[in-house]
């Protein structure tokens, strides 16, 4: 037999101790961890497909209907793209246009809006707002911010304008969820943007 501190012995047990690790389950938080699926990527692929959808023009028509159209919104700028939504005698067009080489987007966008602001709404005025604020808003219960106007946009966006001059921003989380607020309130004007 080995003297109990022999290398050998002391390597011996030092094995049996990773063959007992080795053999036994994983703990629940590893086994979790494991096992938990990922969440589906179902917003990039949304995404994609939302934007497929638009109508590619050279980057001079994008720049003609950022400065002339009144009704439009910047839907999204992205390498070096951007995605517009115009509103049209009640009909949409969603155009896409990729802004010359060198140029930043943000820059090309806003020289362009500067071009002609009568004429030219920018909905980037509006704060953004999350639903539920404006829910309470619409309902009267925020002191100190009394809507004095709707605007109701495509995509589930509802503009507000307070008393005092604010504007927001919010989408709302279902089709016409904005309706019932806006219905049978006195002296609130909807306005279409």
């Amino acid at each position: 037999m080995w003297p109990p501190s022999s290398p050998t012995r002391i390597c011996i047990a030092a094995a049996c101790v990773a063959i007992a690790l080795a053999c036994e389950p994983p703990t629940p938080l590893v086994a979790e961890s494991y096992l938990t699926p990922r969440p589906p990527a179902v917003p990039e692929v949304a995404r994609a497909a939302y934007y497929a959808g638009f109508e590619s023009v050279s980057w001079a028509e994008a720049e003609t209907q950022l400065r002339e159209v009144r009704h439009l919104w910047v839907e999204e700028t992205q390498e070096g793209r951007v995605y517009l939504s115009l509103f049209l005698d009640g009909s949409e067009r969603k155009i896409t246009a990729l802004v010359p080489r060198g140029r930043d987007v943000e820059v090309a966008i806003a020289e362009a809006k500067r071009a002609d602001r009568e004429k030219t709404v920018n909905h980037w005025r509006y704060q953004q707002l999350r639903w539920d604020d404006a829910a309470a808003m619409l309902r009267g219960e925020v002191e100190g911010e009394r809507v004095v106007s709707v605007g109701v946009m495509h995509f589930g966006r509802v503009f507000l304008r307070t008393d005092e001059g604010a504007e927001y921003v919010a989408i709302e989380p279902t089709p016409d969820a904005a309706g019932p607020l806006i219905q049978g309130k006195d002296g609130l004007s909807v306005v279409v943007e």
